[in-house]
């Protein structure tokens, strides 16, 4: 043990030799000793000892209790007064100097050694209490800086402390819960089932981790991930129980946004195969109609029914054009487009269309509109958006606002939604007045088929088209409202730094020609329609059902056909493997490609393989007859 080191003071230098000789044979280092207030001073505050044994009664202007005030002035140094005697002021005085004990003249080695060790024992007391209250503040310090709202509460669960957090996520200041009891659920903190629920498991001694919704003093809703354990003691009683609360609204809205994207895009993949399937019977409806309707006379009572055919097989194609959108495939071509011109068109065709009990509103504030865009689709996500918002002020007056503005983002965290890679973007916004749409429904709003409308006002489309051509344009469509205040659509499309406007292809007429086609699709019935239209059309066709045989037929005769149409899902062989081998035996072959629907193929990608010509399902004689001319000028 480190030996105490010890300064006296005393006026008598043969009493202070004496208290000197005493002290050291106790044990203890004398580091010096005075015999005035004024020496007693400048010694303590240059040797700072442990322990000052202080005579009361000292010659000159400082005595004894006016030096130890000074000396806790500076330093925190137990001092034990020593006297021969003293009236009762001195005492007064003596005792507000807070000393750490009294030795009276004539004193033995015994009562020095026992004031010395009780106040050593004293001040190391206070040390070890002044560095847990130390710890104390530092941890409460620690927890008011957590990013979390921490609190404790004993074992009747009434609530003992609070940190400074839970005014940050929940507008309350820790006074306002301190002293009320966690079995009430009077801060919002719940549904009552799932609060009863949580106090039941810690009450019974478990620990409970979960989530949950908070409304704040203000009333908006947090999203709460939390943690309450309970504290027992040896012999397993809870003693106290802590809990740990994180807001985590926004990483909840992340991880919605993520199952909403993953949601999407699996019901766009069933909605693909859905489109690829039904186009081939619509090829087969349409085709066999048109073929039909070409051998009956004008004014035909059975022309009239196929007219009816034909034309519910159009509106399915729209119906199916719009889910193969969705599934963010455009046959369209992009190219740099200026959106303000397109906007001013929609607001022209809205007013020309709209109740005059809604207002509408256009702001262009973008500086900058140039993005690379198909015309027509962004015109429909345009009618989709403003269309939906008219629907939801019917029957009352409404404003509706459609507004243009510029973003630019500089790094992910900055992005307005998640997933956007920064960049400077074009924001489209459709904002109405009507109802706004309830937090149950918010995140099927984009789902195909899904609608509010009763039957026969909509197919539930309208919105799921347009979330599938944004996508498709790179770009990020969101939606926000409070129930009961409107809703506000928001769409991102990334803007084009520079570019020149496309010229417009020039039409080619439908007609007829003469030439040897090798047709080919899998499915017979497709494979014979393909066959008849064209034959009708003026050319000789082969038509065939399998790829393989097909590619084996043209090796035996290469030159015997002008040009090869072929479906591209096919077994053994797909579209473009067989168009590979075909090129590889006459690489001048002109080739027209067409499918149902298939995320593998695009007309880009069609475009890249040298094939003249891509076509969706289902396809009309027109259609074909244009495809076959454009595919032999192309070379």
């Amino acid at each position: 043990m480190t030996q105490a080191r010890i300064v006296i003071v005393d006026d008598e230098v043969i009493v202070g030799a004496d208290i000197e000789r005493i002290v050291a044979s106790l044990g203890y280092m004398v580091v010096g000793t005075a015999v005035t207030g004024e020496q007693a001073l400048e010694l303590v505050l240059r040797e700072k000892p442990d322990i000052v044994l202080m005579d009361i009664k000292l010659k000159g202007d400082m005595d004894g209790i006016t030096c130890a005030d000074k000396i806790h002035e500076h330093l925190d140094i137990p001092v034990i007064y020593i006297t021969a005697f003293a009236d009762e002021l001195i005492l007064q005085r003596a005792a507000i100097s807070d000393p750490y004990g009294y030795v009276l003249k004539p004193f033995e080695p015994r009562d020095i050694y026992i004031a010395i060790e009780i106040a050593l024992f004293k001040r190391n007391a206070e040390i070890q209490e002044h560095a847990a209250q130390e710890e104390f503040y530092r941890l409460y310090a620690a927890l008011d800086q957590v990013g979390a709202f921490i609190f404790m509460a004993d074992a009747d669960g009434t609530i003992t402390y609070a940190n400074k957090f839970i005014e940050t996520i929940a507008g309350y200041l820790p006074g306002e819960v301190i002293g009320k009891n966690i079995r009430q659920s009077t801060l919002g903190v719940c549904s009552t089932d799932e609060h009863q629920r949580i106090i039941h498991t810690i009450f019974s001694g478990k620990t409970w981790s979960g989530r949950f919704s908070n409304k704040t003093r203000q009333g908006s809703l947090l999203q709460i991930e939390s943690t309450i354990t309970p504290i027992h003691d040896a012999s397993g009683n809870i003693q106290c129980f802590i809990g740990i609360n994180r807001d985590i609204t926004k990483e909840f809205s992340l991880e919605v946004q993520i199952r909403q994207a993953q949601k999407m895009d699996a019901i766009g993949t069933l909605a693909g195969g859905i489109a690829h399937d039904f186009n081939n019977i619509l090829s087969a409806i349409m085709g066999y109609t048109e073929l039909s309707l070409m051998t009956l006379e004008p004014g035909a009572e059975l022309r009239r029914n196929l007219d009816q055919v034909l034309k519910a097989a159009d509106r399915a194609r729209g119906l199916v054009r719009q889910i193969v959108t969705f599934c963010r495939q455009s046959d369209q071509e992009r190219m740099p487009l200026h959106v303000t011109p397109l906007v001013k068109e929609t607001i022209k065709m809205l007013h020309a269309t709209v109740p005059s009990t809604i207002d509408i509103n256009l702001h262009i504030h973008a500086q900058r509109d140039l993005i690379r865009a198909d015309a027509t689709q962004i015109h429909q996500v345009l009618m989709n958006l403003c269309t939906n918002a008219v629907y939801a002020m019917r029957g009352v007056q409404g404003k509706l606002t459609l507004s243009l503005d510029n973003a630019e983002f500089t790094a992910i965290e900055e992005a307005a939604l998640q997933g956007m890679p920064p960049g400077a973007y074009l924001v489209i916004t459709v904002a109405d007045s009507g109802n706004g749409i309830s937090s149950d429904i918010m995140d099927r709003v984009f789902e195909p088929f899904f609608t509010t409308k009763p039957q026969g006002e909509g197919t539930g489309l309208g919105l799921s088209v347009a979330h599938g051509i944004v996508k498709s344009h790179e770009g990020y469509i969101s939606v926000a409202c409070t129930e009961g205040q409107g809703a506000v659509f928001t769409v991102y499309l990334p803007l084009l730094s520079s570019g020149q406007e496309a010229t417009p292809a020039q039409a080619v007429l439908a007609s007829g020609g003469s030439g040897r086609i090798l047709f080919i699709d899998d499915d017979k019935t497709l494979a014979h329609m393909g066959q008849q239209m064209l034959e009708v059309l003026g050319y000789t066709v082969t038509a065939m059902t399998d790829s393989i045989k097909a590619l084996s037929f043209f090796k035996e005769q290469p030159d015997a056909f002008d040009l090869v149409i072929t479906d591209y899902t096919m077994p053994g062989m797909t579209g473009t493997e067989l168009v590979e081998c075909l090129r590889q035996l006459r690489p001048d072959i002109p080739v027209v490609l067409y499918t149902g629907y298939n995320e593998m193929i695009t007309s880009e990608k069609a475009d890249a393989l040298g094939i003249q010509e891509f076509l969706y399902k289902p396809l009309s004689m027109n259609m074909l007859a244009e495809a076959v001319k454009r595919a032999v000028i192309k070379l």
